[in-house]
């Protein structure tokens, strides 16, 4: 997704235009649900093939800052990482 030279745009919540409030991204009952629009983080990518990689350690720094973003926005640890469609191309953190 972000293999490649130039940094890439990801949308990771949402925002009402008057940027007073961000509604929950669960609710199904917000009235204006048209005029939420996304909010963008920038991350640069990597030049380096990520499928022959086998532990976490040998990742490039802009993946390891894209996962940890994505631990830190959803609180939840990212413990299984696929670099590939065969089994021995997923990491188990």
């Amino acid at each position: 997704m972000l293999f490649g030279s130039k940094p890439a745009s990801i949308a990771f919540c949402t925002s009402l235009p008057d940027a007073q409030s961000t509604p929950s991204p669960y609710s199904r009952t917000y009235e204006a649900t048209d005029k939420i629009v996304p909010i963008y983080k920038e991350f640069k990518g990597w030049k380096c093939d990520i499928n022959k990689l086998r532990s976490y350690e040998e990742f490039p720094a802009e993946l390891k800052e894209y996962i940890e973003f994505i631990e830190k926005e959803t609180g939840v640890p990212v413990k299984i990482i696929s670099v590939g469609p065969d089994r021995d191309e997923t990491i188990v953190r």
